[in-house]
């Protein structure tokens, strides 16, 4: 998915980024995940992740949509 949004000449870059913003949220979600159940318990952290998922999905509605499906044909 991150080599379908990336152009030939960023490639490389883009999926650098794309790990790079992967461990910052494991670690952030790890270090806000502890902090929201040491202050509300289990309820907060159902909360926060229906919170983070919520923004998730409202961030994506503005990524760029192909205008054709990459099928391979047999």
């Amino acid at each position: 998915l991150v080599l379908a949004y990336a152009g030939s000449e960023k490639a490389a870059e883009d999926v650098g980024f794309y790990y790079a913003a992967n461990a910052a949220g494991r670690f952030l979600g790890t270090l806000l995940s502890g902090w929201l159940y040491g202050v509300g318990g289990i309820a907060a952290c159902l909360w926060g992740s229906a919170l983070l998922l919520a923004v998730g999905f409202l961030l994506s509605l503005g990524f760029p949509r192909q205008s054709q499906p990459n099928v391979i044909e047999p």
